[in-house]
């Protein structure tokens, strides 16, 4: 009772000093007194600036010394408090945040330790951000409340925000950021770090790790720390430090004097650092030093011995003046905060009560004691030792001192509304920020061997991978992200995992499943686990992976974690470290075996007998589009390195044709076995005598290929992710689609012309051209809606534009937006279709062919669709008025024959492909597959395999694909210039195409 009367007092004294100090502030600045607002907010000590936005940015280096303002503060803060308050003050306890009911016993005990201790601080484990938000808040208030000082919140922030707050942005580990070698990446981590803990409410981050990890036994540090090289470790300490403070939070180099080179995991017992003192000067010590160089904020102490600074084997560093001191004060000349590790640690409390642990620190030079298993016996010790004169009160100011200095340059001299909660979302786990961890995960995975060659996986070849998550504990491996990065490129991809749940018949399964696969992807889960004593798979983990390992499948062991765990597999023929399993590095390891991205990274440690520091294989980018060799000049043939196509023979039929007049001009393109091996452009743009030459990069009005190029796309993308279904009765979709038999129509009725919808309606002929538009949309589709079957669904084939037009209505109401807009994001985009869409602009008219000179609209058309119903409807339809190249076309065509895989890009399921190109045979006879013709039975194609698929459209132009010979031919014409009546482009395009099947058959055979 009487103390805490005394503690109540000093409160007292304390506001009434600093409130005297802010006033002096503010009439020494303005001239007049504090505003009524400036007084309300003052807490329970005035702020020299805003907690959040200082006037002028304070340098965190600790190297910097205080303003005279500041240094008033801090002195006049201490002097005003009592041994109570001083000894609560070096002290910080645990909080998790998360959802507490106002009465929860754990809320409460914090609140109580808050209060009553006059805590310097409190430090974050697991949370939820908003919920840790609001709890530091509550927190704060409560401090203020109490008369107490704002409280220094800390987190280990090791490789970000996501180190201890759920829903952060996850970055890659310290070891990842190693693997660069580009020092930026550590800085932008730090920077980063800094943001998403001022967001959240947090001033101090337990980061960057300093270690120099040497030992590969290491239990505890491991991909926590940046390498094994010392300089290489401080270049990327400094970085990181430089970012981090940059960015407004105290940084932390970590563990003191170095505590990467033991095998002993000192959150059990106490590790022995056993070499002399100039190795460790050479070593472990480098990166503190060019830490310090730096002006990092704060260094924590390992709980570790290193006889050769304190001749003692049993004596932790924490608990060592001739570290922390002699060393690191006097030696090194740090001036920053110095904060133990965990005090509750092994290497501590199994030797040291809590109280005397944290005398003992203090008294060797430690400022800040962290997480004492019991604060309120480790307080009242450190009062009984100053009173009794174990503790100097002169050595316990000075840690008081240091922590106040940092404080005041934090700005938390008084807290406020920060209004945390509200500006949360609007600066924490930024999309930017998630964007810049994958590039550092990009640049960080590293490719140790690949004997086979199997690197890239081509997705455009049929590949089965079978991913095996192996854990080192008995939870899954989290290969997740791993294995949907892995799927959106390829093919066929299955996961298993294996933990040390995993019995033997379920371990025979898996590798059964593996070696029908052809290629294995074990991604091995080796991480270090505070406690656990050691870094290995389990013995029954390790043989049942080493089983997968051995088969005769080709497989690729990713380490996803600890980078020493591939020593375990001599046997795989490509090994690849990620040293860790955040999501941005396993869609870095997915993506670089795909071949999207080249492996870059390079060994930061050394794995003993296999690979040293900086190995790693460099590997270059999968060119997974269209190849373009070389082009003859003005011949449209190709050079590649295997024997030319000679296509000459068809170039010289197209310049025949347009000679005789079948069209004024032509652009054609050929695609074999990934190559472009014929591209050019015949004739001229009209038959006007100034006509400019024709040229590739014409935009072409496409008239019915938009049928297989957009609406087909779209309505199988649509099936694919379930949006449609493809035996959906049509009124499902479009209950206005009302008549006899039209309750039979199905979505494949549409796609296959058996519908019984008329072909053609000449719907534009009761419009006026300057009334076309959405208005007139909704008439033309009320009449579609109410047209009547011709036959019974399903009885005879028709091809219907009306069919077409009813099936682009039916993908906008599935898709829930127009089909078009759906069109442009999901396919013409992620191919960079860009010269593809409807209604071109107005600035792209001089690479437009004319087509007909038309009646109806009474001119000539240049950029405007052929098709009267598509233009009286606004220009855009299912059925007619995409605009295009023969490049964009091209690349849309080799996107079929890769199987849906362009460029890394995924557009369609194999799956589905194989299923749409088949002749769907609803009407006997049909040479319909769904959306597409195929050449099988249709004697005009039967150049072609048959089970080639291909389309035309009335202006002119056409696409056929055949898989067989994995090629395409594109022929885009504007035969309707300037008339439809001329037909002869139906024999001229039979010409073309038989000449280019020859040329690729004559290479083709022996």
């Amino acid at each position: 009772m009487i103390r805490l009367r005394i503690t109540h007092l000093s409160s007292l004294l304390r506001v009434l000093a600093g409130t005297v100090l802010f006033a002096m502030t503010l009439l020494s600045a303005s001239g007049g007194w504090p505003s009524q607002d400036q007084d309300r907010r003052a807490a329970s000590q005035p702020p020299l600036a805003s907690a959040t936005e200082p006037e002028e940015p304070t340098s965190l280096d600790p190297r910097q010394p205080l303003t005279e303002l500041q240094g008033r503060w801090v002195e006049e803060t201490l002097a005003a408090m009592s041994l109570q308050d001083r000894a609560g003050q070096v002290l910080m306890v645990r909080a998790f945040g998360k959802y507490y009911p106002a009465d929860a016993e754990t809320r409460l005990d914090l609140t109580a330790l808050v209060d009553d201790l006059a805590l310097g601080g409190v430090i974050l484990f697991r949370s939820q951000a908003y919920e840790a938000t609001a709890l530091l808040d509550d927190l704060q208030v409560a401090s203020a409340k109490a008369g107490h000082l704002t409280l220094l919140v800390a987190a280990d922030f090791e490789w970000g925000a996501g180190f201890r707050i759920e829903g952060a942005v996850p970055f890659p580990t310290a070891m990842a950021v190693g693997a660069t070698y580009d020092a930026s990446t550590a800085e932008w981590m730090g920077a980063a770090s800094a943001r998403d803990a001022r967001a959240l409410g947090i001033h101090w981050i337990f980061a960057p790790v300093a270690d120099v990890n040497v030992n590969p036994r290491n239990p505890v540090i491991n991909v926590r720390a940046f390498g094994e090289d010392p300089q290489h470790v401080g270049g990327m300490v400094a970085a990181f430090v430089r970012g981090a403070q940059g960015g407004g939070v105290l940084a932390t180099a970590k563990h003191f004097p170095g505590h990467g080179d033991t095998a002993v995991d000192s959150h059990i017992a106490l590790p022995v650092l056993g070499h002399d003192s100039e190795r460790l000067q050479a070593v472990e010590l480098a990166p503190f030093r060019a830490a310090i160089e730096a002006g990092v904020a704060s260094i924590m102490t390992a709980h570790m011995a290193v006889p050769a600074f304190t001749a003692d084997r049993w004596l932790p560093a924490t608990l060592s003046r001739a570290v922390l001191t002699d060393l690191l004060r006097t030696q090194l000349r740090f001036e920053g905060l110095v904060v133990t590790d965990a005090m509750e640690m092994g290497g501590i409390s199994r030797r040291w009560w809590s109280g005397q642990a944290a005398v003992e620190a203090l008294v060797a030079g430690a400022d800040m004691v962290l997480l004492s298993p019991n604060p309120r016996a480790v307080h009242a010790a450190v009062v009984r030792a100053v009173e009794r004169g174990a503790l100097s009160e002169q050595r316990l100011d000075d840690a008081v001192r240091r922590v106040l200095s940092a404080k005041v340059k934090l700005g938390l001299t008084g807290y406020e509304d920060e209004q945390l909660l509200a500006r949360l979302s609007g600066s924490f786990a930024l999309a930017s920020e998630a964007h810049r961890a994958q590039e550092v995960a990009d640049a960080a995975v590293t490719l140790l061997r690949d004997r086979s060659a199997l690197i890239p996986l081509d997705a455009r070849v049929w590949n089965s991978v079978v991913v095996v998550g192996v854990s080192d504990n008995n939870q899954p491996a989290p290969t997740a992200s791993l294995v949907a990065a892995l799927r959106e490129p390829l093919a066929n991809v299955a996961a298993f995992s294996i933990d040390g749940r995993t019995r033997g018949d379920e371990a025979a399964e898996i590798v059964a499943a593996a070696a029908k696969a052809r290629t294995v992807v074990l991604a091995v889960r080796v991480r270090i686990r505070s406690s656990s004593g050691k870094i290995a798979l389990p013995p029954r983990q390790a043989s049942y992976a080493k089983m997968i390992a051995q088969l005769e499948v080709p497989t690729i062991v990713v380490a996803l974690g600890s980078p020493y765990a591939v020593a375990a597999f001599p046997e795989a023929s490509t090994v690849v470290a990620a040293y860790g399993w955040s999501e941005p590095l396993q869609r870095a390891v997915a993506r670089a075996l795909v071949g999207e991205i080249p492996f870059s990274g390079r060994l930061p440690v050394s794995v003993p007998g296999l690979y040293r520091v900086g190995h790693g294989v460099s590997t270059s980018v999968l060119d997974a589009g269209l190849r373009v060799p070389e082009l003859g000049t003005g011949s449209g043939m190709s050079v590649p390195s295997r024997p030319a196509v000679d296509l000459g023979a068809a170039r010289a039929a197209l310049r025949d044709w347009v000679d005789r007049g079948a069209f004024p001009g032509a652009v054609f393109a050929v695609g074999h076995r990934n190559e472009l091996i014929g591209y050019g452009a015949i004739g001229r743009m009209s038959y006007e005598p100034e006509a400019r030459a024709m040229t590739t990069s014409a935009i072409f009005d496409l008239a019915s290929l938009t049928k297989v190029i957009a609406t087909t796309t779209v309505a199988m993308q649509a099936v694919e992710r379930g949006y449609l279904r493809l035996d959906y009765p049509v009124q499902a979709l479009v209950p206005e689609f009302e008549g006899e038999g039209k309750e039979a129509v199905t979505i494949r009725h549409l796609l296959t012309h058996t519908s019984g919808l008329p072909a053609y309606v000449e719907f534009f002929r009761d419009y006026d051209p300057a009334a076309a538009g959405a208005a007139v949309r909704e008439q033309v589709m009320d009449r579609i809606y109410a047209s009547s079957l011709e036959t019974p669904a399903g009885t005879q084939y028709v091809y219907s534009d009306l069919g077409i037009i009813l099936l682009g209505e039916v993908l906008t109401r599935a898709l829930g937006e127009p089909f078009w807009e759906y069109a442009e994001r999901e396919v013409f985009a992620p191919l960079a279709m860009t010269d593809t869409g409807w209604n071109p602009p107005a600035n792209l008219r001089d690479r437009i062919p004319p087509t007909e000179r038309d009646p109806w609209r009474d001119r000539m058309l240049v950029g405007e669709v052929h098709d009267e119903n598509t233009y009286v409807i606004g220009g855009i339809s299912s059925h007619a008025g995409l605009f295009s190249t023969a490049w964009d076309l091209s690349i849309f065509a080799q996107m079929l024959l890769n199987m849906g895989s362009y460029d890394h890009h995924r557009i369609l399921h194999r799956a589905t492909i194989d299923g749409w190109r088949k002749r769907q045979q609803i009407v006997p006879g049909s040479s319909r597959a769904l959306g597409w013709d195929t050449a099988q039975g249709s004697g005009n194609w039967s150049m072609f395999d048959a089970a080639a698929i291909g389309h035309t459209g009335f202006t002119g132009t056409s696409l056929w694909i055949d898989f067989q010979r994995d090629l395409f031919v594109v022929l885009l014409t504007n035969r309707v210039h300037p008339t439809r009546e001329n037909r002869q482009h139906r024999q001229a395009r039979i010409d073309f195409h038989i000449a280019v099947v020859r040329a690729i058959d004559s290479v083709r055979r022996p």
